[in-house]
């Protein structure tokens, strides 16, 4: 880009600055010149009347307003337990402008509740076990006894059968007996099998409800495990460490380890 400029001289003496304003066409271009007191010197337009513009890199500064957010985030929060809920302590957190890299630790929280759940449940879940075997094997001996009794009892009504055949060739005194003893036995046989049907399924039920508590210490306990292992929060990718206010009672602050 050229512009056209009139030829000027200038000239100065030591101690004195001159300043000129050229006025350029078009006439909205101002050029200031100033001269500096160097003896001798002359400060004069292009023979030519013309200045060269040469092309160069055009430096421009601009504000803006806003905020700049990272393409790829990972928001960490407070690890959501399983099953019963305990009081969470933050004992390790990365400062913030930290660089992490994939798996690295971000924050920690106190895993005593949890590894005392752990410990306590799996207790609880070992004294259910050896509670199963006890009653099984009390339950096994109690069938074994009912099945004697009633394999007793039935024997002794045969038998009785048997000896009623035989009451027309005895006397009546031991037919009357033996017509007694039939009717005794037969009411004992009843009487046992409508209460070993009974006391097996109270036998069962008692087992069951073990194996349900068994169950539910169990499952506690594989929840206060799992849960141990969320109180420390790896990073899923590399980058920069940035802390975001949060509801501390009242008022907004960033997160803190616990003191």
């Amino acid at each position: 880009m050229q512009f056209s400029l009139p030829t000027v001289v200038f000239s100065h003496q030591r101690g004195r600055i001159l300043r000129a304003v050229l006025w350029a066409i078009p006439s909205f271009l101002i050029l200031i010149l100033v001269s500096y007191p160097y003896h001798g010197m002359v400060i004069a337009a292009a023979e030519s009347g013309t200045t060269v513009i040469r092309r160069g890199d055009f430096v421009r500064t601009i504000r803006i307003t806003g905020s700049t957010e990272a393409v790829r985030a990972y928001v960490v929060q407070a690890p959501r337990l399983a099953g019963v809920g305990s009081r969470m302590v933050l004992v390790r957190l990365v400062h913030a402008g930290t660089r992490v890299r994939k798996n690295d630790v971000l924050a920690e929280f106190d895993q005593q509740d949890q590894l005392k759940q752990f410990r306590d449940s799996q207790a609880d879940y070992l004294d259910f076990l050896n509670k199963i075997k006890k009653q099984q094997a009390d339950n096994a001996a109690d069938l074994a006894k009912d099945q004697t009794a009633l394999q007793l009892a039935d024997d002794a009504y045969r038998k009785d059968k048997l000896e009623m055949a035989k009451n027309e060739i005895v006397s009546r005194i031991d037919a009357d007996r033996n017509r007694l003893m039939l009717e005794q036995d037969a009411a004992a046989l009843k009487q046992l099998q409508e209460t070993f049907d009974f006391k097996e399924r109270a036998r069962q039920t008692q087992l069951k409800d073990l194996e349900i508590q068994r169950e539910k210490a169990h499952g506690q306990m594989l929840y206060a495990q799992v849960n141990t292992q969320r109180m420390a929060i790896h990073s899923p990718l590399g980058g920069l460490v940035v802390l975001n206010p949060i509801w501390k009672g009242s008022s907004m602050g960033d997160p803190q380890e616990a003191a």
